[in-house]
């Protein structure tokens, strides 16, 4: 290895300093694996960018979704919720549809969420009976200000 950086260096083997060799070992020897755990280390963030834009949607460079889960299932769930939020507008009634709730939830489930839905303080649909303990948190139903949507208040939330 010395021969190698000793004739880079346009230094021949005879001339080359004993302590020159041992320095050109040591900075050889420390640095490299350095450099290739590196190289390694931007690889794997390559490739668990690239398999958390295919498995969840997501495409952006921001990295803000490794340190906050929440935002990250926030922006997997988003179309079902934008789906479900139309739906209430247009066909309140639908919602109240088991066959049509259990379609949805199943939607859900393979992006590791589940469906609530409630009329007044009535739970009409769980669709993970596991957490129905976790409900008797839930916020006032219509508990929002003037002018807020439910779209609003669950950006604001996913926010906090």
């Amino acid at each position: 290895m010395t021969r190698f950086f000793a004739g880079i260096c346009g230094v021949d083997k005879a001339g080359m300093k004993f302590k020159n060799k041992i320095i050109i070992s040591f900075c050889i020897i420390i640095f490299i694996p350095i450099l290739l755990a590196v190289a390694v280390l931007f690889g794997f963030q390559k490739i668990q960018l690239k398999s958390i834009e295919q498995t969840y949607g997501v495409e952006s460079d921001d990295y803000s979704y490794f340190s906050n889960s929440m935002q990250l299932l926030s922006r997997f769930t988003r179309e079902s919720f934008e789906t479900l939020l139309d739906l209430s507008k247009q066909d309140p009634d639908k919602l109240e549809n088991k066959a049509f709730l259990e379609q949805m939830n199943d939607t859900l489930r393979e992006k590791y969420s589940y469906l609530v839905v409630r009329r007044g303080d009535e739970l009409i649909y769980v669709g993970d009976d596991k957490e129905a303990s976790l409900l008797t948190d839930l916020p006032a139903y219509g508990g929002k200000s003037p002018g807020q949507t439910p779209a609003s208040m669950s950006t604001e939330t996913n926010r906090r």
